[in-house]
């Protein structure tokens, strides 16, 4: 990728994974729980009060720099705040909405790059919230699934390290085959966008890269 969005690691196969990589992702959200005191069992319960968009609070949550926008000495910013809208409530799904944002990004340069993507994976403990998983699906406008077993990357680990293992014993097994093996989707968490919410993110999209242009002389 010429622009640098996304980067190439080789995996255990000689093959090679491009990756988005993100700073401030749960980051964001775990940070503003935090500050706010808000317990983690409440989290969905808080951020579905409030309507898509934040009735204008717009997150940019480089609390850690970012390395997509390449930012590294970015400083999250917390913009369009009114005396309606300066919530707990209000900053809480913010943060979350900014985080997918930040990953949508990702998908626009995957398929800059040609990538043709039909589907979402979300995998770790964000996965874990009926909340985020929707909220992926209408910004990303694609369906989401979920894995049985959410930690991904430790998943994804030992079924290279197994690949590695059985072809040292002689076993010529193709990777992808030992991933149908082991890999079980749990569809009860999957989801679907849902069009009317596509529509009103897309433009909260927009709003997000206008704020994102803005600040970015700051930090740069």
């Amino acid at each position: 990728d010429e622009e640098g969005a996304l980067a190439a690691f080789c995996d255990s196969t000689g093959g090679w994974l491009p990756l988005l990589c993100t700073m401030n992702c749960t980051v964001a959200t775990e940070l503003t729980r935090k500050a706010l005191q808000i317990p983690l069992a409440e989290l969905d319960a808080r951020i579905g009060r409030v309507a898509i968009g934040c009735d204008g609070v717009v997150t940019l949550p480089f609390f850690q720099g970012e390395r997509t926008p390449n930012l590294p000495e970015g400083r999250g910013c917390i913009l369009g705040l009114n005396s309606d809208n300066y919530s707990a409530d209000h900053l809480l799904r913010s943060a979350m909405e900014s985080a997918v944002y930040g990953l949508r990004t990702g998908l626009d340069a995957f398929r800059r790059q040609g990538c043709a993507i039909d589907s979402v994976r979300l995998t770790g403990g964000g996965a874990k919230s009926t909340v985020w998983r929707q909220m992926v699906a209408d910004i990303f406008d694609l369906p989401v699934t979920v894995q049985a077993i959410d930690e991904g990357a430790a998943l994804g680990a030992a079924l290279q390290a197994l690949w590695v293992h059985r072809r040292s014993r002689g076993e010529n097994q193709a990777i992808v085959d030992l991933v149908d093996e082991m890999l079980v989707l749990d569809h009860s968490r999957s989801t679907v966008p849902e069009p009317s919410a596509v529509a009103a993110y897309q433009h909260h999209f927009q709003r997000y890269q206008t704020h994102l242009a803005a600040i970015t002389p700051l930090y740069s």
